[in-house]
């Protein structure tokens, strides 16, 4: 009897040690993580109160932008009738006009514009006449080259700028591809320009441009 009682507590020790020992196994003495802490609401709330006030910024930052521009077109002149500038479009002798095109645009930058095409053999030329209604946004390009002296030598052409009754205009020839150009300035405000394909030389695109009548395009208002 007294043997079972001394068997049955050292088996209740055993159970006991045993259990501790799962216990310390499994990670019972450790500490947990703490959980993350959120932000506090007021911080949450400035953020976004910051983001959406960015976005008001940008967009009104673009609505004036869209009004600079709606402006700056009305300030400009207004262009003519591509069907006006159409007419100014000549007859050359020993070219066939085959085509005739135009367009007008009011925005962002106001222009109107009237398009030939002429044909002799192979050869074409593609002339232009474009009212930029006195905005620099579209001469500025167009003068960019036509500084007084300024001429450019090339082993298959050449660039300069030429005067061409009375107006500044640049030019341009490129015998490897048979390419020839002229562009022409009036009144700093029309832009006559030539363009020839399969050209022995720029003589016929001159021919061409010469052949509008300056005077009377730089009267047109």
């Amino acid at each position: 009897m007294i043997g079972q009682v001394a068997g049955a507590s050292a088996t209740r020790r055993w159970l006991a040690a045993l259990v501790l020992m799962t216990a310390a196994g499994c990670g019972g003495s450790k500490e947990k993580p703490a959980p993350a802490t959120p932000p506090p609401a007021g911080a949450q709330s400035q953020s976004q109160q910051q983001i959406a006030e960015g976005a008001k910024q940008v967009a009104a930052g673009t609505k004036q932008v869209a009004q600079g521009v709606q402006q700056l077109a009305r300030a400009l002149a207004t262009p003519v009738e591509f069907e006006t500038l159409q007419t100014f479009l000549p007859d050359v002798e020993g070219w066939k006009k085959v085509r005739a095109t135009g367009e007008k645009i009011s925005l962002p930058v106001p222009y109107a514009l009237a398009h030939g095409r002429y044909s002799k053999d192979a050869a074409t030329i593609d002339l232009e006449i474009k009212d930029s209604a006195l905005s620099q946004v579209l001469l500025g390009a167009e003068t960019m080259f036509m500084t007084s002296g300024f001429e450019e030598r090339l082993s298959n052409g050449y660039r300069k700028a030429v005067t061409v009754r009375g107006c500044p205009g640049f030019e341009e020839w490129n015998s490897a591809a048979k390419t020839a150009d002229l562009t022409v300035i009036i009144a700093n405000r029309f832009v006559v320009h030539g363009k020839g394909h399969e050209m022995a030389g720029i003589e016929p695109v001159r021919a061409v441009v010469q052949a509008v009548n300056f005077q009377m395009l730089a009267k047109l208002k």
